[in-house]
C-alpha cells in the first residue's frame, strides 16, 4: 500500500507543476527550432547547461554532425549520423541509482526500492525516430522533439522512475502540462505514453532557453515529447 501511495504522490507532482496553456489556442507559436549562439568555445565543457559547443560557439539548440563518437561530447554517442547524448548508470534495488548528463542535462533518477534485482540503466537521444508520425492529437504535430531511448527495453518499476530529457532550441512554453509520447516500433508512428495501469504520462516544461521534460513513468521504452502542447483525443484514430 505505501508503495502504490507514493507513486501516486509522485504523479500528482509532476501534473501539478503547470496547468496554464492546457487546451489554450496560443501554445504552438514556438514550434520552429531556434539556435542561439551564446558565447566562444573551446569545448563544451566550457558552455552552460544545456548548450554544445558547435564550431567554437556556445551553441543552444540544433544537432552536432557526426561520423563517429569521438566527434561528439565525452560519453555521447553518434547516432543517425548526430551527436546524442546518453548517460548509464548501475543500479541496484537496495541503492536505486542516478545519472545525469552534464552537457545535455539528460537525467534518470531511479529511486530505492524500485528495482526487484540490479541493472545496468542506459539512456540516449535517438535522433533516428523523431521523424516517425505522431497519432492521437486534436492539432496535428508535425514532429516529435527530444526522442530519448532508456533500455533494457520493457524493464518495469514498483516505484515511479523520474526522467528529465533535453529539448532543442527551446521549442516549448516552460511550466505547463506536456503529453509524453511513447514510440511504436512496429507501427513507427509516436502516441500518448501511458503507465502500466493505463494511465496518460504528462510531464512539465522547465529551463527558458535550455528546456527540458520532466515526468515520472514506471516502465522504459523510447519517449519523446510533440513540438507543441496539445491534449490527446480520447476517440479512436
Amino acid at each position: 500500500m505505501g508503495a502504490v501511495s507514493h507513486a501516486k504522490r509522485s504523479w500528482v507532482l509532476v501534473l501539478a507543476l503547470g496547468l496554464s496553456c492546457l487546451g489554450l489556442g496560443g501554445c504552438e507559436d514556438e514550434q520552429a527550432t531556434r539556435i542561439v549562439t551564446l558565447g566562444s568555445c573551446a569545448n563544451s565543457g566550457d558552455c552552460s547547461l544545456g548548450e554544445y559547443c558547435i564550431e567554437s560557439a556556445c551553441t543552444q539548440g540544433g544537432t552536432r554532425s557526426c561520423g563517429s563518437a569521438e566527434e561528439c561530447p565525452d560519453g555521447w554517442r553518434c547516432e543517425a549520423g548526430a551527436c546524442a547524448a546518453a548517460v548509464t548508470v548501475e543500479a541496484t534495488p537496495e541503492a536505486g541509482g542516478e545519472a545525469t548528463d552534464s552537457v545535455s542535462g539528460l537525467k534518470i533518477v531511479i529511486p530505492p526500492g524500485a528495482l526487484s534485482s540490479p541493472q545496468t540503466i542506459v539512456a540516449y537521444q535517438n535522433h533516428a525516430v523523431n521523424s516517425a508520425p505522431v497519432t492521437g492529437l486534436h492539432r496535428a504535430s508535425n514532429r516529435s522533439v527530444g526522442s530519448v531511448t532508456f533500455e533494457p527495453e520493457g524493464l518495469t518499476f514498483s516505484q515511479p522512475v523520474m526522467v528529465s530529457i533535453p529539448i532543442p532550441g527551446g521549442v516549448l512554453r516552460d511550466s505547463v502540462p506536456q503529453a509524453v509520447l511513447l514510440y511504436d516500433s512496429a507501427a513507427n508512428d509516436w502516441k500518448q505514453a501511458t503507465t502500466s495501469d493505463g494511465s496518460p504520462i504528462w510531464g512539465t516544461t522547465y529551463g527558458g532557453a535550455g528546456q527540458h521534460v520532466l515526468f515520472a513513468t514506471d516502465h522504459f521504452s523510447t519517449y519523446s515529447v510533440p513540438s507543441f502542447h496539445s491534449a490527446f483525443d480520447t476517440r479512436v484514430t
